[in-house]
């Protein structure tokens, strides 16, 4: 699988959710869509944001509440990008009613 990086016209910027994960989460340190995988099939998945601690990478993907059917795609690709790139580490973000509920998929845990 190759690491695709893309440069894109029109600057995107966050939406309130993934700046408040990044300002809450990543204390301000996160690149916002900095990278895009090329999965296996011919698809592609770009992380909301990405950082880079230790000699580690860790790729993060952002949601709201579950609403939208969008969500279903994201988290496919999500999945196929965690196993097809065991380079880098995955993490699922999702704001509830409740809070925060943040889901680590170290390289470590996948590759047993």
């Amino acid at each position: 699988a190759d690491c695709v990086s893309e440069t894109n016209s029109r600057a995107r910027r966050p939406n309130k959710t993934e700046a408040e994960y990044n300002r809450l989460h990543l204390h301000g340190k996160g690149l916002y869509e900095a990278v895009t995988l090329k999965l296996p099939g011919g698809s592609r998945y770009t992380a909301d944001w990405v950082t880079a601690e230790g000699g580690r990478v860790t790729l993060h993907e952002v949601k709201g509440s579950y609403r939208f059917g969008s969500q279903g795609r994201a988290l496919t690709a999500f999945r196929e990008g965690a196993a097809a790139f065991p380079c880098f580490d995955f993490v699922w973000a999702c704001r509830g009613r409740s809070g925060w509920t943040v889901t680590r998929h170290a390289r470590s845990e996948r590759s047993n």
